[in-house]
This record gives structure tokens, C-alpha cells and sequence, in this order.
């Protein structure tokens, strides 16, 4: 286990690494202001997955990661730039424990800041598939291409819902996979393509992704009410203030008590009910039971997630693939809930 996990933190300490040297290169010099700005936007940046699950799919061994480790560090810009977007959304205060770049700079900067990482990352992908190094390259590029246009279509749902208390689980579904199963799935994807292996392995870790991605969010749903910003670096209760329809409130709606359903039912209905009525709210959340529900969903999507690999030879790669989700929960801090 131990050795997973420095290979993971190594993963993302390199990722990071190129990923601010990637920003540095294509911001003009003479503009110290716009790339103090830019380089806010990775900095104290805390360990994150999306390097490492692209990065395994590739390796038949573990050699092969020096091959796509600025590949895998544009990956880790372009999913950074996500993030922008969504402390705009979430109204949060607070990213990787420092004022959220919105909060700093404004929301007209952030929102250039978003599009130039974003614009910085797929340059950085193009540069290196252009290189002819990679089986399916072409096919790579719409799909990551694709996976931008569907991660905004994902957050457009996610706004659209706010408040809705008819939404259901198959909408709820929806909206987290294309933020992130269909990102962690098409992540996993390009990298299996990219070392050209067979279409069963493409397969198999297609699924894991998906998999992996649809735990990871429902786990961070949980968070979201559980940690408080000390532990998360983030604005606490930002989804639930904002009365976006998560997987906890979803729950709650159909398991809490009656007086306590009701409760709920206006705190989300209501764009006036502010965070006064916040720890409240959790509190209906916690005692519906909703959150031992999620925990379930989530187990069910790790399950799920390993299946996948059994399919596939047990390469190191692939071990390291396994030992992220079966230490997810505890990761998450929502094992033993």
C-alpha cells in the first residue's frame, strides 16, 4: 500500500510540476500581472487523481509513464481549470485553503483565467500528439475535446437543477457523469489508446474510469456536509447553500420525517434561505440516514469499478488502479460512516 501511494503522490508532484512550467511557457512575459494571476491558479494545489488514472492506463510498465508525463501534466491543467469555474458556481469563498480565484481577482478574471488554462492545456496536447509517438492520436483529441464540451454541459445541468425538487436519480446520475465519470472514463480511455492496446483493454478501463469518477463525486457530495473547510480547503456546505441538488439532499427528501422533509423541501426551494438555515439542513441530512445511503452508492460504484480491472493482465499499473479505489472511502474520510 505504501508504495502505491508514493507513486501516487509522485504521479501528482510531477503532474503539477509541468503543468505550472506548461502555464509559464505560453504566458507572455511582459505581463506581470496576468501571469501572477495564472499562476495562482495552480498553486498549493492539493493531491488530485486525474494525472495518475490517465497515466496507469497508459503504463504496460511502470517505465512507460516517462513517455506521457506532459501529456498527463496538460490533463491535470485542463481538469484545474474545471475548478475555477465551479468556485464561481458554488459561490465559494475558499480553494485549496486560499481565497478562491473569483474571490481574489473577480469573476471577469476568472473566467478569462479558465479559458486560458484551458486553451494552454490543449496546445500543450496537441504539441506532444503531433509528435507521431502515439497510436490514435487524431481519435485521442476529439475525445478530450468532447470531454470539455461535456463537462460544461454537466455544470449547465447541475445550475439548471438548483432548487429542483422534482429531480431525480437518473437526472442526478446524468449531471455527475458527465462532470466526472464520463471524465474519468474518457481519461482512462485516451490513455489505453494512446499505448494502443487491444479493445478489451480499452474496455476495461473505460469502465474503471466511469466507475472510479462516479464514486469519487458521490464521496465528495458527502464531504461537501461532513469536513469542515479546514479539512477540504473549500467553502463549507458550498452545494447545499446554493441548493444544488446533490445525492445527500436527494436522499433526505424521501427519508427524512416529516417535519424534517418539510424543512428541507423549503430550504431548497427557497433562494432566500441563505446559509442561516445551513447547519440545520445538514443536521435533516444526517439524521435521514441519506448519508450511510450515499456511502452505499458509493461501494456499489468501487465494486463496480474493480470488477472492471479483473478483466485486464494485473500489472503494476493497473494494481496501483486498484489500490486507488479500494482506499478511496477511507481517503474521503467517509469509510466508516
Amino acid at each position: 500500500m505504501n508504495d502505491h501511494l508514493a507513486a501516487f503522490r509522485r504521479t501528482f508532484r510531477q503532474a503539477h510540476a509541468r503543468c505550472k512550467n506548461i502555464l509559464r511557457q505560453q504566458l507572455p512575459r511582459d505581463d506581470a500581472y496576468l501571469r501572477e494571476m495564472m499562476m495562482s491558479t495552480v498553486r498549493g494545489q492539493v493531491t488530485a487523481d486525474y494525472a495518475f488514472v490517465f497515466q496507469c492506463a497508459f503504463c504496460r510498465r511502470e517505465s512507460d509513464a516517462a513517455k506521457v508525463g506532459r501529456l498527463a501534466a496538460a490533463l491535470h491543467l485542463l481538469q484545474s481549470s474545471a475548478f475555477v469555474t465551479d468556485d464561481i458556481f458554488d459561490h465559494s469563498d475558499l480553494r485549496y485553503g486560499h481565497a478562491s480565484l473569483h474571490q481574489a481577482y473577480g469573476v471577469s478574471y476568472a473566467i478569462i483565467a479558465t479559458e486560458l488554462m484551458q486553451c494552454a492545456a490543449l496546445r500543450a496536447i496537441s504539441q506532444e500528439l503531433q509528435r507521431g509517438r502515439f497510436r490514435n492520436a487524431l481519435m485521442v483529441m476529439e475525445i478530450l475535446n468532447r470531454v470539455v464540451f461535456d463537462l460544461y454541459v454537466g455544470q449547465y445541468l447541475d445550475v439548471r437543477n438548483t432548487g429542483n425538487l422534482k429531480m431525480t436519480r437518473r437526472q442526478y446520475d446524468r449531471v455527475i457523469a458527465l462532470g466526472v465519470g464520463q471524465y474519468f472514463a474518457q481519461l482512462a480511455k485516451s490513455g489505453a489508446l494512446l499505448a494502443n492496446k487491444t479493445a478489451s483493454e480499452v474496455e476495461s478501463l473505460t469502465g474503471y474510469g466511469y466507475h472510479y469518477g462516479m464514486a469519487l463525486f458521490i464521496t465528495d457530495d458527502m464531504v461537501d456536509i461532513i469536513n469542515l473547510p479546514a479539512d477540504t480547503g473549500k467553502s463549507y456546505g458550498c452545494d447545499l447553500a446554493n441548493r444544488r441538488m446533490r445525492l445527500p439532499a436527494l436522499l433526505a427528501l424521501r427519508r427524512a420525517g416529516r417535519r424534517d422533509a418539510l424543512f428541507l423541501r423549503r430550504y431548497l426551494g427557497d433562494n432566500g434561505s441563505g446559509r442561516g438555515n445551513l447547519r440545520k439542513a445538514v443536521g435533516v441530512i444526517e439524521r435521514s440516514g441519506a448519508l450511510a445511503e450515499c456511502k452505499k452508492a458509493a461501494h456499489r460504484h468501487v465494486t463496480q469499478s474493480l470488477a472492471a480491472l479483473r478483466r485486464l493482465p494485473q500489472t503494476v499499473p493497473v494494481q496501483r488502479l486498484a489500490w486507488l479505489s479500494q482506499t478511496l472511502l477511507r481517503a474521503q474520510g467517509v469509510h466508516e460512516m
